[in-house]
């Protein structure tokens, strides 16, 4: 077109004279006079408008009208597509969130809860629009509260963290959490609000409560055991002793512990005989690398 090759509005008064003009596609309306204007972008030309047909011939305050419509008009088509896309990149999110495994919940300023995902609210037996508009504190156990103030203090600050987080879930039950929390700025500065990412951890955590319960269990058990008991690890050194074996050599476990058997065995092994440790064979499990 005319317009794109001299970068600037055309005027054709008298369209039916121009030498170069083509034939219009079957069904096109007669042109008898047009105005064509590009839109530009810095130095890119990209699009054009064309008006045709007015009752008299084209001016330059038509000039003037048409380029101001055509720079609206596409400012409203680039808006309109990025709206789109805009929406288009939501929904993307949104389905990545709504089919995460991972809860996620968002808070505002207030510390209100305003979004979390099917994940996490089933995560604390609720469903999501039960726990929406809720405070996020009234899904806590009283006695973490410090815990969160100094979390909070975090957010406000622009802190990004990862930690455990324990909830009370809604039968009142413990749900232990792996939490990665990103703090929101407002626009202007300042604290927006929180998103974070919650892994249930609560299964992990029995288990290691149970790992503990049965250790102490064990170690009740060797403390009160009517005979010696004494662990080495594979250099030979003594790792634990229990009460009737400190008694018996009349050193505390501390004082054992890390100490090669040869030193500990070969005294016990030597107590009856007047010559003590230096004039009696070591045991056998000592091994020739004792001295």
């Amino acid at each position: 077109m005319d317009c794109v090759h001299q970068r600037r509005p055309v005027i054709h008064n008298d369209y039916a004279a121009l030498p170069h003009r083509k034939g219009l596609p079957d069904g096109h309306a007669p042109v008898i006079r047009e105005l064509v204007v590009p839109v530009f972008r810095g130095e890119l030309i990209v699009a054009i408008l064309g008006v045709g047909n007015k009752a008299t011939d084209y001016d330059d305050d038509d000039v003037a009208t048409v380029s101001q419509f055509a720079d609206l008009a596409w400012d409203l088509a680039e808006r309109t597509r990025a709206e789109e896309a805009l929406r288009a990149s939501e929904e993307r999110y949104r389905m990545l969130v709504e089919t995460a495994s991972e809860g996620v919940w968002v808070m505002d300023g207030d510390h209100i809860t305003t979004y979390v995902n099917e994940a996490m609210a089933a995560m604390l037996g609720y469903q999501p629009e039960d726990m929406v508009g809720q405070p996020v504190e009234s899904f806590f156990f009283q006695e973490d509260m410090a815990f969160h103030a100094e979390r909070m203090r975090a957010r406000h600050a622009g802190l990004d963290e990862t930690y455990e987080r324990r909830f009370r879930h809604r039968n009142g039950s413990v749900v232990w959490t792996i939490a990665t929390a990103k703090a929101v700025k407002a626009t202007a500065g300042g604290f927006a609000g929180s998103f974070a990412m919650f892994t249930d951890i609560s299964a992990r955590k029995r288990a290691e409560e149970a790992l503990e319960r049965s250790r102490a269990e064990l170690q009740a058990i060797y403390d009160h055991a009517p005979v010696m008991m004494c662990v080495l690890d594979g250099d030979r050194s003594v790792v634990y002793a229990n009460r009737a074996f400190e008694a018996f050599v009349g050193r505390p476990a501390a004082d054992l512990s890390r100490l090669r058997a040869c030193g500990v065995l070969g005294c016990i092994n030597a107590s009856d005989d007047p010559r003590g440790c230096v004039r009696v064979p070591l045991l056998r499990v000592c091994g020739p690398r004792c001295p």
